[in-house]
């Protein structure tokens, strides 16, 4: 069962191709993975090159090449393989942000704002989404919208870590000592042995 649907998968992707096909395609996946595990990204990505070279618009294979090529820290050439997943899938938000994280981990905040808020287009409310614009927004010291966004998602997930992690760093970053204890108090009674939390939590009064 679990072959059929991965084969299923492929011809959605790959565009009804032959089964014998089909079969090549996934030994290239599955050898990927073995490397992947392995942490030996280079041989994951040389093992997809061949199919990337019969089928380079592959949704797919563009995909994984992004992943791989992000992996192996070759962030300029993973940027054109997250380009190709939009173009083949324009509303993939797991393309957009692959293409979003890469941009982050090269500092270009500009352009990660620009990917991101595109996303939240088609996701208002997207969890991972959000938390990466509320990361950016922080990184260029743009608060007011920073808070605006977290707020906005804090009703939806009032309880949730990861944006009341943000929300205190948010605070730490502004030196809003009250606000910032506040939000990590927070989530020490939610999660008494958070290393985050413990790791900025100073009570400091203003």
């Amino acid at each position: 069962m679990a072959r059929i649907i991965l084969l299923l998968c492929f011809s959605f992707f790959f565009l009804n191709l032959p089964v014998q096909a089909e079969t090549s395609i996934q030994h290239s996946f599955h050898r990927s993975y073995d490397y992947e595990k392995d942490k030996n990204y280079s041989g994951a990505i040389r093992s997809l090159m061949r199919m990337y070279q019969l089928y380079p618009s592959g949704y797919t294979l563009n995909l994984r090449l992004g992943w791989l090529h992000y992996l192996n820290q070759s962030y300029e050439k993973a940027l054109p393989f997250y380009a190709a997943a939009i173009q083949t899938a324009p509303y993939s938000i797991e393309a957009k942000l692959g293409r979003a994280q890469v941009l982050i981990t090269q500092k270009k905040w500009d352009l990660a704002e620009r990917q991101l808020k595109g996303t939240l287009k088609i996701d208002f409310y997207h969890p991972s989404a959000n938390l990466k614009l509320l990361f950016v927004l922080r990184m260029k010291k743009n608060f007011d919208l920073a808070l605006q966004v977290n707020q906005k998602m804090l009703l939806y997930y009032p309880t949730d870590l990861s944006f009341l992690t943000e929300l205190g760093r948010l605070y730490w970053a502004q030196e809003n000592w009250n606000a910032a204890t506040a939000a990590f108090q927070n989530i020490l009674t939610l999660d008494p042995e958070n290393l985050v939390a413990n790791s900025y939590f100073t009570p400091k009064v203003e």
